[in-house]
């Protein structure tokens, strides 16, 4: 009974520094991996990020890729649509105000080629993973709505108010561009 107790003990320190020295050797395992990580530029702080994995990344992307592709494809719809709708039943409408036409057809003419930014800054967030690209996005779509939503509210009710709130519409179109153009030039 003693010898078995003795026996127990004996186990159980050796297993007790099994699992010391197998944890120990994990964590260096670990530590040493991360080296290689920033070693390769894979896990960087840079810019207050942290790279996530590559699996992690790639559903991120695919998802923000396709949420660009949907909003630019929705957005080209209603563009059509829009310019289908001024050109047939609003007919009258601009006859009778033909200044708003004019401003009708800029809503739709920026609602189509943000449209088709959208769709650019899809290709170019699969290219160039990164925030600035993603904001561009972020931005063309709020500029759309903003821009031309307002233009469109403007020409079909004629409160003229709403011309003060498009230029809000049209920074957002600016930054839009310059942080597509900004992502792009560094790769980022």
């Amino acid at each position: 009974m003693i010898a078995q107790q003795n026996r127990r003990s004996v186990d159980f320190a050796v297993s007790n520094r099994l699992s010391a020295s197998l944890s120990h050797a994990i964590l260096a395992h670990i530590e040493k991996c991360i080296r290689t990580l920033r070693e390769a530029g894979a896990y960087s702080l840079a810019y207050h990020r942290i790279n996530l994995p590559a699996k992690i990344t790639a559903i991120w992307l695919s998802k923000m890729d396709k949420l660009f592709i949907i909003l630019g494809s929705s957005l080209g719809f209603i563009a059509v649509a829009m310019g289908a709708f001024g050109a047939h039943a609003l007919r009258t409408h601009f006859e009778q105000l033909p200044d708003l036409q004019a401003t009708y057809q800029t809503a739709v003419e920026y609602n189509f080629y943000h449209a088709l930014a959208l769709v650019a800054a899809a290709w170019a967030v699969s290219k160039w993973p990164g925030g600035l690209i993603t904001w561009s996005g972020y931005l063309f779509a709020i500029g759309v709505v903003v821009f031309s939503g307002s233009l469109y509210i403007l020409a079909l009710t004629g409160i003229r108010w709403l011309g003060a709130i498009t230029p809000i519409g049209g920074v957002a179109f600016l930054a839009g561009w310059v942080c597509l153009a900004l992502g792009v030039w560094r790769g980022q």
